[in-house]
């Protein structure tokens, strides 16, 4: 036994010999080449280019100038068309669509296209190694192959339509990467689009995973084309006791403050039916994006609720319940008069009417803290301002007490008109009564003139107190005032 395996060993010694020689041969000129790409900056997908050429010449060279077996010559034609399979792998997929089209050139490159491309290159070397290698007739196989693709074809129909499904959704292009989307009633933002299925992320930042077959055989809504602005249609119903004059105003005047709404595209309000209990009406709009649809929806029916109340526009209830209602003597919500005072004192609130500052306290929110109650904390967004009414806060800055608030004081302000994080915490040092102003508030009231002037001062002074802080000169005061202010109007869209 062990003559034999000696006989073996001797006879295919020359082609043990050879197959080491290019082993060591492809690893020697790996460690070359890496070092000359690392020195020269060399794309690493065009070094291993250079490392399989290199082997393919040599192999190349060898058979033309020496005899082997057949074994050893099957081997090396292997080889050969594997390595130039991978040459023209790394030139047309790493280096020309990975590295120049999506690396340089920043363009985006379906992972489909590139899918398709890997099996363009897989099949012609499969091919190549059937007829160069083992010198097999490719038509000769063709034949029974086609009961095998016919039985392969019933067993994955799913799978294979979802792959033809995906082709045509490349093709056609009915949406791309970033568009929103509605299939049947699933609705999201396109990130993914490969072979198998469309990956949607929904508002509510949850995926999807919707197979092609899917959204090729349902019905499909695109939100983002031909344009991404979408036209949005509200409905809401008023009293009878309101005039449609008076009610498209106040909505116009609401949509008009919007930051979501597109105002270039016009704003259409229309006067649907009489309903049992209201006068409906349908809201017509536009917003620059359906990513904003939630958002714009939100901040419309805060802002019509607050604008009602004002104008004294009501929202029926929808009952058929006759009530009989003796208006005279109903009264509007009482106010607490002590609070209107202490608002009034405000600077920021000077000159304002004692019926605005009582619909902003009625709007607002009066909230009690305990001793020990962190009111705000520095570092954390925010977007309301208080005025206290009752007790004693602490105000410390980086854990540092630097003053005291007590009843009359308002603090939190530059955060709700700037939207800048809060600069300090505020701490209740006795139990407190502190009023809540929010931004939907706030917003309702800016139409004053006065409010707007005091605003105005108000930045102005706190700009001031930078400069000196920061001891620098005057220029640098109007530029931080004058960025303050743009703050202020870009967050309530003035």
């Amino acid at each position: 036994m062990s003559l034999f395996n000696s006989n073996i060993i001797k006879e295919h010694f020359y082609e043990l010999i050879i197959i080491a020689a290019l082993i060591v041969l492809f690893f020697f000129t790996k460690l070359i080449i890496g070092r000359l790409t690392k020195k020269l900056s060399i794309n690493k997908s065009l070094s291993k280019t250079l490392n399989f050429l290199f082997i393919v010449l040599v192999i190349e060279l060898a058979k033309n100038k020496m005899v082997f077996s057949p074994f050893l010559t099957k081997l090396l034609s292997f080889t050969e068309v594997s390595l130039i399979f991978l040459i023209f792998y790394n030139l047309i997929v790493k280096i020309y669509i990975e590295d120049f089209l999506i690396k340089h050139k920043k363009k985006y490159i379906k992972h489909i296209l590139i899918d398709i491309v890997k099996l363009i290159i897989l099949i012609i070397f499969v091919l190549s190694i059937l007829r160069i290698v083992f010198n097999i007739d490719i038509i000769t196989i063709l034949t029974p192959s086609a009961i095998l693709t016919a039985i392969i074809g019933l067993s994955m129909k799913d799978t294979i339509g979802n792959l033809i499904s995906g082709l045509i959704i490349q093709i056609e292009k009915p949406f791309d990467v970033g568009d929103w989307i509605k299939v049947d009633d699933q609705t999201g933002e396109v990130v993914e689009i490969n072979w198998r299925y469309t990956k949607l992320k929904t508002l509510d930042n949850v995926y999807l995973i919707i197979p092609n077959n899917t959204i090729s055989s349902g019905n499909l809504l695109n939100f983002n084309k031909p344009e991404k602005s979408l036209r949005i249609l509200l409905g809401i119903g008023v009293s009878y006791d309101t005039p449609p004059a008076k009610l498209k105003q106040v909505v116009s005047k609401v949509l008009e403050n919007c930051i979501y709404v597109d105002k270039s595209k016009g704003i259409n309000i229309y006067l649907k039916n009489y309903n049992d209990f209201s006068i409906d009406y349908d809201i017509a709009f536009w917003i620059k994006e359906y990513k904003f649809l939630r958002d714009a929806k939100d901040e419309i029916y805060s802002s019509l609720w607050y604008e009602f109340k004002m104008a004294n526009i009501e929202i029926p209830f929808p009952i058929r319940t006759i009530i009989n209602k003796d208006t005279s003597e109903e009264k509007p919500e009482e106010v607490d008069k002590d609070t209107i005072n202490i608002l009034s004192q405000i600077p920021i609130f000077e000159s304002i009417s004692t019926t605005i500052l009582a619909n902003i306290v009625r709007f607002s929110f009066i909230n009690q803290y305990a001793e020990g109650s962190v009111i705000v904390k520095e570092g954390d967004s925010g977007d309301t301002m208080y005025i206290v009414l009752e007790g004693t806060l602490e105000v410390s800055k980086s854990g540092k007490k630097i003053s005291e608030l007590s009843k009359g004081a308002m603090f939190g302000e530059m955060s709700l008109l700037t939207g800048e994080k809060r600069s300090a915490t505020v701490t209740a040092i006795t139990d407190c009564r502190l009023l809540e102003i929010t931004k939907p508030v706030f917003k309702v009231f800016l139409h004053n003139t006065s409010l707007y002037r005091n605003i105005e001062k108000l930045i102005e002074e706190r700009s001031k107190k930078l400069k000196e802080f920061d001891n620098n000169d005057k220029k640098l005061d109007t530029q931080s005032t004058q960025s303050l202010l743009d703050k202020f109007k870009n967050i309530f869209n003035i």
